[in-house]
């Protein structure tokens, strides 16, 4: 343990890629255990959470019976559960967001200072778990405090003030660490400029990649630039020394990740600025890629390489079209009983937002509707039943609220909770138990550590969130004798296979980048996959895939060397299944993982 705050793993500098509640929540886990299953049983605990908030946000907003059936809804939501047994940032965020619609519904119904205060607290914890949760804060925080009839226009701004006060002190804290060690002003996360930069060019704006993210050229052709325009840099005294620990920079002097973010952003906008009649249509596929409308399989199969099983991100989608119409259900019956859709809209127009302004490359970013969707879930199944009761002569039909009038305000917290801790703790008990079979059956191993998990947090040894060196037996494999090497080999491999997958895009050499524009370490991909091979080999399937990947590396290495005929070989070497290409880097991460890195 070193003391040091959030560096990452790779070249130990500062980094706020990710913002900082993920990697904070793993550090009890890693500390203690420093196994990834240490980890994921983590996330699997706080997926049970998310099932005991959203009853609880449910009988707040219609009563027990809405309560408990939303959540028994959260409980076996496929697009909730996949994502608790991955080392990710979408459980977290579940949970936060879980937390923040629950405090809408309570400020919809009074919107006091105290509520005010809470909501936007919980919209900032939220928006530390993943950064573009903080819409939550004007799309529903402020729209229910602005539609408040109670108060005066005066009262209202108050109010808003003080929820937006409660949001920035509970984020001050990384803000302010950000603004003292990197050298541009960085608030939630540096990220934002690789999105744009990845988002925002010719290979976003058409063709199979339209509304997705690519690395190659898009980002790779920042960083050229940015090394071509630095000044010319003496000759080094070591020549097989790397010039910065950030690899993606070949020429000092070395950028911090703020100053990269920033020069990516510019590109990022001025391309937009530039291609403003394409924005529509692009922002249009971006959003179909996230409800699955459009290039469905890429997106299924993108998920395999983050531990989500093929089956379950089609299961995924599938009920996640199935809720569309529930939900417009339950919508409709809070418009009916006067009660704020602002909680629940305002999830949706995150979702929306973030897909048109940044990317539709992966449904993560749907989480906080997910959340929203099995509380409306929860209204609807609980006016069913009440109409079920109502025919067969029940003199007190329960769950619903009245149809013209307002929830009223629930009772306290304890009573709640000893009214609903039987049924509430069986749901919960059932999404564990749903979790840990998950778990247990390989769902999840992959290239399913989030990149704000390869962090070092004040406390927990170095890496201990993303690997570890330390030996011992994981179930029947012993560890590898380097799993420090394992897993530093096969994080670098994650990144060079996706970038040989998008040069054989290119059919002509001259599309290709220059040797100095291509990110990663590819001059280096042959002795990364011979780290692999070594630790990883005796396990048939994943040498099958490392020498499938060599092959393909040979002809990329003459491709470099000026091979006009690599780009068509590298193709047809391939073939033209891009998702299936990318997705055979998880046989050897899930190797790896077998082996306990």
């Amino acid at each position: 343990a070193r003391g040091e705050l959030f560096r990452n793993f790779f070249t130990h500098l500062p980094t706020a890629e990710h913002p900082p509640l993920t990697p904070m929540v793993l550090v009890p886990a890693a500390k203690l255990s420093g196994e990834v299953i240490a980890m994921r049983l983590t996330m699997v605990l706080l997926g049970t959470a998310v099932i005991v908030v959203v009853g609880l946000a449910g009988r707040r907003l219609a009563g027990p019976a809405a309560g408990l059936a939303a959540a028994l809804v959260a409980a076996f939501l496929p697009s909730l559960w996949i994502n608790d047994v991955l080392v990710m940032s979408e459980t977290v965020t579940a949970l936060v967001a879980a937390a923040a619609i629950w405090a809408g519904i309570a400020l919809a119904q009074r919107p006091t200072t105290r509520l005010a205060a809470g909501a936007g607290a919980l919209c900032g914890l939220a928006a530390l778990a993943r950064a573009e949760t903080v819409l939550l804060l004007p799309l529903m925080v402020w729209v229910i405090i602005a539609l408040s009839r109670d108060h005066s226009w005066t009262r209202r701004f108050a109010l808003m003030g003080v929820a937006t006060g409660g949001a920035v002190l509970v984020m001050a804290p990384w803000i302010g660490l950000n603004l003292t060690r990197f050298e541009e002003p960085v608030a939630l996360s540096t990220n934002d400029g690789f999105t744009l930069a990845g988002a925002n060019c010719d290979a976003t704006y058409g063709g199979e990649l339209k509304g997705g993210w690519v690395l190659v050229p898009c980002v790779s052709d920042v960083y050229a630039q940015l090394d071509r325009e630095k000044p010319p840099a003496a000759a080094p005294t070591d020549p097989t020394a790397k010039p910065c620990l950030d690899e993606f920079q070949k020429q000092p002097p070395c950028l911090d990740p703020s100053q990269v973010s920033s020069r990516m952003r510019s590109v990022g906008l001025r391309y937009i600025s530039d291609h403003l009649d394409e924005v529509p249509g692009v922002m249009l596929v971006r959003n179909g890629r996230v409800w699955g409308f459009y290039g469905r399989s890429q997106a299924v199969y993108s998920g395999v390489g983050e531990g989500r099983p093929t089956w379950a991100s089609r299961l995924a989608f599938a009920t996640t079209w199935a809720m569309f119409p529930v939900a417009v259900g339950g919508l409709v019956i809070l418009r009916r009983r006067r009660i704020s859709l602002a909680p629940f809209l305002a999830p949706l127009g995150a979702v929306v937002v973030t897909a048109s302004l940044f990317t539709g490359l992966t449904p993560r970013i749907r989480v906080p509707w997910d959340v929203a969707t099995c509380l409306l879930a929860g209204v609807v199944l609980a006016t069913l039943l009440q109409r079920y009761q109502q025919r067969g002569g029940a003199a007190e039909p329960a769950g619903a609220a009245p149809n013209a009038e307002p929830s009223p305000p629930a009772p306290d917290t304890a009573a709640t909770l000893r009214n609903m801790s039987r049924p509430l703790i069986r749901c919960a008990v059932a999404g564990l138990a749903l979790s840990i079979v998950l778990v247990a059956s390989g769902c999840g191993s992959g290239d399913s550590i989030d990149k704000s998990s390869a962090t070092t947090v004040a406390g927990a040894s170095s890496g201990s969130t993303g690997s570890t060196g330390s030996t011992g037996d994981s179930g029947s494999n012993a560890k590898p004798a380097d799993c420090a090497a394992l897993t530093d080999a096969a994080g670098r491999m994650y990144v060079n296979w996706q970038l040989v997958a998008q040069l054989a895009e290119k059919s002509d050499l001259s599309e290709w980048p220059t040797t100095d524009s291509i990110v990663g370490t590819l001059p280096e991909f042959a002795a990364q996959l011979d780290t692999l091979e070594a630790q990883v080999g005796t396990n048939a399937a994943a040498a099958k895939e490392i020498d499938f990947m060599r092959g393909a590396n040979d002809i990329v290495q003459r491709g470099i060397g000026g091979d006009a005929a690599a780009p068509a070989e590298l193709a047809t070497y391939l073939g033209d299944d891009l998702a299936g290409t990318l997705s055979r880097k998880t046989v050897i991460l899930q190797a790896s993982a077998d082996l306990g890195c």
